[in-house]
């Protein structure tokens, strides 16, 4: 599960904004997924400023077929040095996306008038378009992927599901899309290939 992806903010900076996801295994609104259930992350958007009284536009965007509930807030920050929006992403479409990240964007103006942008990027997990299926060998098309590197576990490269064994280095994964795909990855023990 991903945790905060902090924005940098540089010391003496009067403002920040923190994006933190966390899984839930609820039934998403609006979604065209035919599953009966339809993951949804929950994403939580802190702003934080040193300016008050403060005025802010706050856009949150993920890539199509990925949805928000809410995407659009203006805030205010009066007397409070800080505030925090809650909102849920989950998919819509009935396909996969290319990319799980998603983007924040606050706007506002200094005392003096001086326009400002923050943007902090977060990625959703993988389990937000997928979970974990029996790894299979049968498949109309295979794919092999040579590095130039020894292969690493597949618990590193996904470490949103579940390690299948403690002991033993997992080097088969299944993916059910719930766009309706399956798909295995084999982590080859001996040579530096994948393969899909």
């Amino acid at each position: 599960m991903p945790g905060p992806d902090m924005l940098a903010v540089k010391p003496g900076s009067c403002f920040g904004l923190e994006v933190t996801t966390a899984y839930l295994t609820t039934k998403a609104i609006d979604s065209e997924v035919k599953a009966e259930v339809v993951p949804s992350v929950t994403v939580k958007i802190t702003l934080e400023s040193r300016l008050t009284p403060l005025k802010i536009k706050l856009s949150v965007c993920v890539q199509p077929p990925l949805a928000l509930t809410r995407d659009k807030f203006i805030l205010e920050l009066g007397t409070a040095k800080s505030k925090t929006v809650v909102l849920a992403a989950f998919l819509k479409g009935n396909c996969s996306p290319a990319d799980l990240e998603g983007s924040a964007l606050a706007s506002y103006s200094t005392p003096t008038g001086i326009p400002r942008l923050v943007q902090c990027k977060f990625r959703l997990p993988l389990k937000l378009v997928c979970f974990p299926a029996q790894p299979s060998k049968m498949a109309t098309q295979k794919l092999t992927i040579d590095t130039n590197k020894p292969s690493v576990s597949l618990d590193t490269l996904f470490p949103d599901f579940p390690d299948q064994s403690d002991d033993v280095q997992t080097n088969a994964l299944g993916f059910q899309l719930l766009a309706g795909s399956k798909i295995t990855l084999l982590a080859s023990k001996t040579s530096r290939e994948y393969k899909v």
